[in-house]
């Protein structure tokens, strides 16, 4: 007799176990560059998935998750970069567009980018990059979509 009410209690106690957390699908993140006027060089991307990455910065130890160079030419009309298999999450990125193609941003003795800038969300630098406060945002399955604007 003992043995139908441990075989009940057992059933009753896996359907109050918590169910396992279904998997995440990847997502997909695309920034789109609709307002770019000069096709020299490429456009460079660096994308950050922690506050405290994005805020050193890779050149001071605060690594990307993911590093893009998109060359640019005549098309498309619209240049895109397209990262796919991002975990859904928080993530911010810091990009500027390279006009003479040698990978580093050019400052002028203020320490002003000679060079257009911008980060995720449009977020506005003030006498710096931008916080993560401003551009972080959040990436979920299947895609997230950022048109940004180099200035």
């Amino acid at each position: 007799m003992s043995t139908p009410r441990l075989t009940a209690a057992a059933l009753l106690g896996m359907f109050l176990l918590p169910a396992p957390a279904p998997a995440q699908e990847p997502a997909t993140l695309e920034f789109q560059f609709p307002a770019l006027a000069d096709r020299r060089g490429a456009i460079m991307l660096a994308l950050y998935d922690s506050e405290a990455a994005y805020e050193k910065g890779d050149e001071k130890g605060g690594l990307a998750i993911r590093g893009i160079r998109l060359p640019l030419g005549a098309e498309p009309a619209t240049p895109v970069i397209r990262l796919e298999g991002l975990a859904p999450g928080r993530y911010a990125a810091k990009m500027f567009h390279d006009l003479d193609g040698d990978g580093v941003l050019k400052f002028n003795s203020f320490g002003v980018p000679l060079e257009p800038y911008a980060f995720s969300n449009n977020a506005a630098a003030t006498m710096g990059p931008a916080k993560w406060r401003a551009a972080a945002f959040t990436v979920a399955a299947p895609l997230t979509r950022q048109t940004i604007d180099l200035k």
